[in-house]
């Protein structure tokens, strides 16, 4: 049995692809929304996660309460005298989902000899963030056979469960706990075989920031109302999250316009009314920033693909003002929502029953393609003699190029008798093979040391090399066996 597994920051969750009925099973308990994504230690209770150590974590023990770790993976958290690492964390997490999925999988005749998981990341995630997931769960005792971006994985499931009128490239727009994660996502239709990341985009905007938000105004309601200072417990901070959780939930169902938050102060019951309009205000400007990010994406991408249909996905979505507020901004597209909370996983479950009983993920390369989103090049002089001052890019890969991919090209010295020679590597979405420098960003910059007394148009070399997780290598010789190197990160970059 292979399986899809979603690591969110709010919820995770597990999923089966049933090849018979040609569609995706959830592994959880009926009536499950998913399992939290919270954990707890204390030297009594030993670690608990999910339901359990979000209600053991309560009044004076919501200290010993982690939660969005997702969201914050290079801090260690210290628990009633311990310390875990967030790969701790994270490995304990996924070892209780993948018990539930076991123990579910068998109740529905599956069995329960899990031989692999898809794991999925926000699309953005740098390669150590990837790294640090991956060998958390493989601490849990998963066999991870694949790791995909999220948004790929909810592309699949749209076009795997609910093909009906979707056009061979989405717009992905993931609003989860933590990130508001975008991706540009194109479908091979003809052989039904290529899902390919084309450009993608990440804020770290989610659902847990219209919770703080909502939290904040509640706090200084109570406040108010009890003429106590709160802020500083973390038995109340913890009760009025919860309550402002529940308010958010419950406005996002489609007949309630108002929700409740009542909160026990030193025995007094304190109640406030919020009401869809005062949330939604209060929450403006966070929608804006999530709906920014996807615009980015859409303008960069528009003049070049049909962009007729913008997928929202993510339980964040759930909220009224995401459909209504991205349809105003897109009345060209087609805005769907549909199960927002499980086309991550979904995907992540076709995918593993794709690839089971494939010896390695690059053999799974034909089913799911990402493409670079960029070009990448040096720049160099048109011809230096004629005019020393103009300088123009030379590409070496090219935006649309099948991941991974590399070139090399070779340059020339100038002068003679130079001591180094640069090769500043540059960015852009130019496919040409050559383009002006104002169109394009340098990104980084090698210094190649030349031998002594090097004639002028001395002969030299450059390789770019960019691999499916983001990561560039460049590298320039001589033929005498000089060289430099550089590693990019490109995840990184501020776009």
């Amino acid at each position: 049995m292979y399986i899809g597994i979603d690591f969110g920051t709010s919820y995770s969750k597990a999923a089966l692809w049933d090849d018979e009925m040609r569609q995706a099973e959830f592994l959880l308990p009926r009536g499950k929304y998913g399992i939290p994504s919270v954990f707890y230690y204390d030297s009594d209770s030993g670690i608990l996660i999910g339901e359990e150590a979000e209600d053991e974590g309560q009044g004076i023990q919501a200290k010993n309460l982690k939660i969005e770790v997702k969201m914050d993976l290079a801090n260690d958290f210290t628990a009633d005298g311990r310390t875990f690492t967030s790969k701790e964390i994270v490995s304990e997490i996924y070892k209780y989902v993948l018990n539930v999925a076991k123990n579910e999988a068998s109740k529905k005749g599956y069995g329960s000899n899990v031989q692999g998981a898809v794991i999925s990341v926000p699309a953005a995630f740098d390669q150590q963030q990837i790294t640090l997931i991956k060998s958390a769960a493989e601490d849990a005792g998963i066999k991870v056979t694949a790791v995909i971006p999220e948004p790929v994985s909810a592309a699949l499931a749209y076009y795997k469960m609910y093909n009906k009128h979707y056009s061979d490239t989405a717009l992905i727009f993931d609003l989860g706990g933590g990130t508001c994660d975008i991706a540009l996502v194109a479908h091979d239709s003809s052989s039904a075989s290529e899902y390919r990341v084309i450009d993608k985009n990440m804020i770290e905007c989610g659902g847990k920031d219209w919770d703080k938000t909502l939290t904040n105004y509640l706090l200084k309601e109570y406040e108010y109302s009890s003429g106590k200072t709160l802020s500083g417990n973390p038995g109340y901070m913890e009760k009025i999250r919860r309550a402002a959780v529940k308010a958010k939930e419950k406005l996002a169902d489609p007949n309630v316009d108002e929700a409740s938050c009542r909160v026990e102060i030193d025995g007094r019951a304190i109640k406030k009314e919020i009401s869809l309009t005062l949330f939604d205000e209060i929450t403006s400007p966070l929608l804006k920033k999530a709906i920014q990010a996807l615009k980015e994406v859409y303008d960069r991408n528009s003049s070049q693909y049909d962009i007729d249909d913008i997928i929202c996905v993510g339980g964040s979505s759930n909220m009224k003002q995401v459909l209504r507020e991205i349809r105003l901004e897109f009345p060209d597209c087609n805005v769907d929502l549909i199960v927002p909370e499980a086309a991550v996983v979904y995907g992540d479950a076709i995918y593993a029953d794709k690839i089971k009983g494939r010896k390695s993920e690059t053999t799974a390369k034909k089913f799911l393609q990402d493409i670079a989103a960029f070009s990448y090049g040096i720049r160099c002089f048109k011809d230096y003699d004629a005019d020393p001052n103009y300088e123009y890019v030379q590409n070496l890969t090219t935006a649309g190029s099948p991941l991974p991919c590399s070139n090399e090209h070779g340059f020339w010295t100038t002068r003679a008798n130079m001591y180094s020679c640069s090769f500043p590597i540059y960015e852009s979405k130019k496919s040409t093979d050559t383009y002006e420098l104002y169109e394009g960003k340098n990104i980084g910059t090698m210094e190649l040391i030349l031998p002594p007394n090097s004639p002028k148009n001395y002969e030299l070399k450059a390789t770019i090399k960019v691999n499916i997780n983001g990561i560039l290598e460049a590298r320039a010789t001589d033929g005498k066996g000089h060289s430099i190197q550089t590693r990019i990160d490109l995840n990184s970059l501020k776009r």
